[in-house]
C-alpha cells in the first residue's frame, strides 16, 4: 500500500483545539480534520499560527506604492534568505522548548491565563518576531515537504482584518513560488476597499483552486479576476464535525427555551437585546445567552442581563458542548455565523441575523428555510425581529424539517466539494 499524501494545514492549530477562544472556528478545524485526514486519507502537516507577524497590513502598506506584486515578491526574496541562515536561532528554538526559565509551573500558568484570553500565549507570541529565520525555515521546510497546501480560510480575507491579513496571504504567495498546489478551503472573501482588494486579488489568482463556503464569496472572487473553472461553492467545513459524540458533557437547555447567542466584539445594542429578551420571556419562555466567544462575548452579555430576565448558560471550551446545549430549544437567535452552524447542527431553529460582513446572508442562501436574515438588532429592527422570532416558533415542526433537510445537505456537499478540489 503507498504511502499517504502530504497535505500542509496553514495556520493548523488543531494540536491547540481545547484552548481556541471561538468555538465556531474549533468547529471548522474539528470538521477539516474529519474530511482532510480521516475521510480523504491525507497525511496532515501543521503549520504554524502566524508565523509572519511583522507582514501585516502596515508593512504592506509603506511600499503598497509599488504594487502587491512587487511587495509580496520582495517578502519572498526576504524570507528565503532568512531560511538559509537559520542554524543559530533553530538552536536557539530549542534551547526555548526545553529550558526550565521558559517551562515551569510559573510561566506555564502565565502562558495559559494569557491564551485563554488571547489565543496565544506571550512566548509562542514573541518567538516569531524573535526567531525571524527559524520561522523562515520551519515554513519553507514543511511547505516543500508536502503534496498540497491547503489555507483554511474562515472569514480571515476581510476589510476589517487588514491588520494582518497580508501575513496570510504571504503564507499562499509563499507556498505557490516554492511551486506547490495550493487550495483555499472554507473561505469567505469579503474584500472592498481598493488596497485589500489589490493584495488580495494578486495572491487569490494566483491559488489552484478555492472553495468559498457561500455564494456571495464567488461573486467576490470573480470581481477579484479569480476564474470561474478554479472555484466551487462548498459549505463551512464546521458542517463536517464530529458533534455528536458521547464526549459532550453539557445538558441540553430547558424545553420550550430560546439561546441568544451574540456577537460582542463589535458594536452591540444592549438595550435592543434587552427589548427583545423581555419580549421572548413574556409567554413565558425562558432565554438563555450561550457564549461560543468567551472573551469577546461575555461582557455583553452580562451587560444585556442586568437589565433583562436572561440567563447566563454555563461556560465551555468544547463546541460539542454548545451543540448538546442547543438541542434543548426551541429556537437560536444569533449574528455570529458559527453561531448559526451550531444551532443547525444542533438540529434547532435559527433567526440569524445580519453581522460585519454578508456571509450570513451567504449561508441561508444555499438552502431553503421559512426565514430570512435579518438586519442587526438595533432601533427600529427591534420589532422585526420580534415578529420574526415569533413566526418561526409558530411553526416550529415546519422549521425543524428545514433545518434537518440543511443539516444533511450541508455536510454532504462539504466532502463532496473537499473530493473534487483535493482528490482522494
Amino acid at each position: 500500500m503507498g504511502s499517504k499524501k502530504k497535505l500542509l494545514l496553514l495556520g493548523d492549530r488543531y494540536a491547540a483545539r481545547d484552548r481556541m477562544l471561538n468555538l465556531g472556528d474549533q468547529a471548522m478545524q474539528d470538521g477539516a480534520y474529519c474530511v482532510l485526514r480521516d475521510e480523504l486519507g491525507f497525511e496532515i502537516l501543521a503549520g504554524p499560527w502566524k508565523p509572519f507577524p511583522y507582514l501585516g497590513g502596515h508593512a504592506f502598506r509603506k511600499a503598497a506604492s509599488e504594487g502587491a506584486g512587487t511587495v509580496f515578491e520582495r517578502w519572498f526574496s526576504a524570507t528565503m534568505r532568512r531560511a538559509g541562515s537559520s542554524a543559530r536561532e533553530d538552536a536557539v528554538s530549542r534551547w526555548m522548548d526545553r529550558t526550565s526559565l521558559l517551562n515551569n509551573p510559573v510561566v506555564r500558568a502565565v502562558e495559559a491565563r494569557v491564551e485563554r484570553r488571547a489565543g496565544l500565549g506571550p512566548v509562542a507570541a514573541l518567538k516569531p518576531y524573535l526567531l525571524r529565520n527559524h520561522m523562515a525555515r520551519r515554513l519553507t521546510g514543511l511547505i516543500e515537504s508536502a503534496d498540497v497546501v491547503c489555507f483554511l480560510g474562515g472569514g480571515l480575507i476581510a476589510d476589517h482584518l487588514w491588520a494582518y491579513m497580508p501575513s496570510f496571504l504571504f503564507e499562499l504567495y509563499l507556498a505557490k513560488r516554492l511551486g506547490r498546489r495550493v487550495v483555499a478551503v472554507s473561505e469567505s472573501v469579503a474584500v472592498a476597499d481598493p488596497l485589500v482588494s489589490e493584495a488580495a486579488g494578486h495572491v487569490h489568482r494566483m491559488l489552484d483552486f478555492h472553495l468559498v463556503r457561500e455564494p456571495l464569496s464567488r461573486e467576490r472572487l470573480l470581481a477579484l479576476g479569480v476564474p470561474e473553472d478554479r472555484m466551487a461553492v462548498c459549505p463551512d467545513f464546521a458542517f463536517a464535525a464530529a458533534a455528536d459524540p458521547a464526549g459532550a458533557t453539557c445538558d441540553p437547555l430547558p424545553p420550550g427555551s430560546v439561546a441568544l447567542i451574540i456577537r460582542g466584539d463589535r458594536h452591540v445594542d444592549t438595550e435592543s437585546w434587552r427589548q427583545l429578551v423581555r419580549h421572548l420571556s413574556a409567554s413565558g419562555r425562558q432565554v438563555f445567552a450561550v457564549s461560543t466567544c468567551s472573551a469577546h462575548d461575555a461582557k455583553a452579555m452580562r451587560q444585556i442581563a442586568a437589565g433583562a430576565p436572561l440567563r447566563l448558560a454555563p461556560a465551555s471550551r468544547d463546541f460539542r458542548d454548545i451543540v448538546a446545549g442547543l438541542k434543548g430549544c426551541d429556537l437560536v437567535v444569533t449574528d455570529r455565523f458559527h453561531g448559526a452552524i451550531l444551532a443547525l447542527l444542533a438540529g434547532t431553529p435559527v433567526l440569524p441575523l445580519e453581522s460585519n460582513t454578508f456571509k450570513m446572508r451567504g449561508l441561508f442562501q444555499m438552502f431553503d428555510y421559512p426565514a430570512d436574515v435579518v438586519p442587526p438588532l438595533g432601533g427600529a429592527s427591534c420589532e422585526r425581529v420580534a415578529a420574526a422570532a415569533d413566526r418561526l416558533m409558530s411553526n416550529l415542526p415546519a422549521a425543524r424539517a428545514a433545518v434537518a433537510a440543511a443539516r444533511a445537505t450541508l455536510a454532504g456537499r462539504v466532502r463532496e466539494g473537499a473530493r473534487a478540489a483535493l482528490g482522494g
